[in-house]
């Protein structure tokens, strides 16, 4: 599996360990068969651990990143909440066709490198419950011509969603892609990003990735971002940023849960530099 296709994995497993809590915000019953089927190089937990269980140090930070995308999970989800055309920028192993509740009639694509998809239609065998679209594409490049004629209407609101997806494009590459969505989002659309990390010093990120086995600073992409907010705004959009904090709240989830921090290195207890922002265009 690609370094790509990796962290797609890395979101279900981290989707999986979500399901497992009693304390769960969402449930993707399938997110755990992705990662028996593709036998990871690193192993990723599954499971929220039982009380007392002892952990490495690569567990520890491989479940904190779990606990962030078990709330980002929920995040998305009720952005989509009666969403009747849906775009998946950067799907990845994403399951929300299969396991939320949709209006009659929804339809849902999903982006994404080919080989990504193929793996995601190999292990997945349940029915989606809505009409799902697959599009093979790379989204640093020209993509919008796929998606239409995929059967995407331009003429219809949709709900815009990138969900770990900027952090590993280009400025440049960025600029281009809601570009792209600003120009086939009808009046009534909606956007959710998860925005790119500010990820700091590029040693310390390193570090934290070595620690945890998941090279995602090979993958990053660094380098100054337009305020995001702002050219949405610009451009027609009511759009504001939404702290991680604000989230956390909002759904009373502590960023660094309890059960794990003590575990970590004291340069390690840092929350996750995240955050996103939300958008409607003027109908």
């Amino acid at each position: 599996m690609t370094d790509v296709g990796f962290t797609a994995l890395a979101a279900a497993a981290g989707r999986a360990v979500e399901t497992s809590r009693p304390d769960r915000l969402a449930v993707d019953p399938f997110a755990a068969d992705f990662v028996a089927a593709a036998h990871p190089p690193v192993p990723l937990p599954t499971r929220w651990p039982d009380e007392g269980a002892e952990l490495t140090q690569q567990e520890v930070l491989l479940l904190l990143g779990a606990n962030y995308v078990g709330l980002r999970t929920r995040f998305f989800d009720d952005r989509l909440v009666g969403a009747r055309q849906v775009v998946l920028l950067g799907a990845g192993l994403d399951t929300r066709a299969f396991r939320l509740a949709w209006p009659d009639g929804a339809v849902v694509f999903e982006l994404d490198q080919p080989a990504v998809l193929e793996f995601k239609a190999s292990v997945l065998t349940a029915p989606p419950r809505c009409t799902r679209v697959p599009v093979g594409v790379d989204l640093a490049r020209d993509w919008a011509a796929a998606l239409l004629a995929a059967g995407f209407d331009r003429s219809a609101p949709t709900a815009w969603l990138a969900e770990g997806l900027l952090q590993y494009l280009s400025p440049a590459a960025e600029n281009a892609l809601v570009t792209a969505v600003d120009a086939l989002s009808a009046p009534g659309s909606a956007l959710a990003v998860e925005r790119a990390l500010d990820l700091g010093d590029p040693a310390r990120l390193r570090e934290g990735a070595e620690r945890a086995g998941v090279r995602v600073d090979r993958l990053v992409r660094s380098g100054p971002r337009d305020d995001l907010a702002a050219w949405l705004r610009d451009r027609g959009w009511h759009a504001r940023d939404v702290p991680l904090d604000e989230v956390a709240a909002h759904y009373d989830r502590p960023l660094l849960h309890p059960r794990l921090v003590g575990d970590l290195p004291p340069g390690a207890r840092q929350p996750t530099p995240a955050g996103f922002t939300t958008a409607t265009k003027d109908a």
